[in-house]
């Protein structure tokens, strides 16, 4: 914007705990307030976008759910064949016409949907959060995303652009996390594992 950059440095809290000591470009030093310290001092990953869905506000209206074979699993006994990685399945597309209309299911057939089940799902989807966060993951199969064991395509009542969010798998150094991705990001991050 053509300005020049301001760099604040904090120091310790001043006797009353009221106040900390800080210096701005080197002036002298000044107090400010324990509250706007508290309120800058935050890890890289609170200061992120770390949500699944980019308007959290705006109900979800379409819900798409692919299970992918990934190849990493035994072929089960009712397969005659196991399909090539990263054949998708039969896709599962619910959706309502507004944020208060019943939930219908539309492929693989038409059908009511379960309301309670796709609501859980829904809210899930839209109030989910990221964190472990990879900028440069490199090589997507160490995340279990290349092939990915998932994929969801979601749209809003805002009317945006479908978001596809591809699950990967298991984060074995955190419990009950499951890596996954979006596919208009680079980044690869971990969700709550419930999701899957």
């Amino acid at each position: 914007d053509g300005h020049d950059p301001v760099k604040l440095v904090f120091g310790s809290p001043e006797p009353t705990q009221v106040s900390r000591f800080a210096r701005m470009n080197d002036g002298p030093v000044i107090l400010v307030n324990e509250k706007e310290f508290f309120e800058l001092d935050r890890n890289l990953d609170f200061l992120r976008y770390r949500f699944l869905v980019d308007n959290r506000d705006a109900p979800l209206l379409r819900i798409e759910f692919t299970r992918i074979w990934t190849g990493r699993d035994p072929k089960p006994d009712s397969m005659p064949t196991a399909p090539a990685p990263g054949t998708e399945s039969t896709k599962i597309v619910v959706v309502r016409d507004t944020a208060t209309a019943p939930w219908r299911m539309i492929a693989p057939l038409e059908a009511p949907a379960d309301q309670a089940a796709v609501e859980d799902l829904a809210k899930e989807l839209q109030f989910a959060t990221a964190d472990g966060f990879v900028d440069t993951p490199g090589d997507m199969a160490d995340y279990g995303l290349k092939p990915a064991n998932a994929k969801l395509v979601i749209s809003d009542s805002a009317k945006g652009a479908p978001q596809t969010i591809i699950l990967g798998d298991p984060d074995r150094g955190s419990k009950g996390r499951l890596f996954a991705k979006r596919e208009d990001k680079d980044a690869v991050f971990t969700l709550d594992g419930t999701l899957l």
